[in-house]
């Protein structure tokens, strides 16, 4: 199951341009526009003083961060 999974997702990958090149766009470019509607909710929440969702997204980002430099740093030895 999980391999029919795999071959659903990733079997026409470098075999159709377009979706590869959308593919590709997508896997460059998207952080930003998810940053940019995070920043926006932020933004909105901290407007109607609502400081806990804020704190959490801050929190997720922090650890999300930590979680990144600690794999590329055992990952480098």
């Amino acid at each position: 199951m999980n391999y029919r999974l795999f071959e659903l997702v990733n079997g026409h990958a470098g075999r159709v341009d377009g979706i590869d090149d959308v593919m590709e766009f997508a896997a460059q470019y998207l952080i930003y526009v998810v940053f940019a509607v995070a920043a926006v909710l932020g933004a909105v929440a901290l407007r109607r003083g609502r400081l806990r969702p804020v704190i959490a997204l801050g929190a997720a980002l922090a650890v999300a961060f930590l979680g990144l430099s600690l794999s590329r740093t055992s990952m480098a030895r």
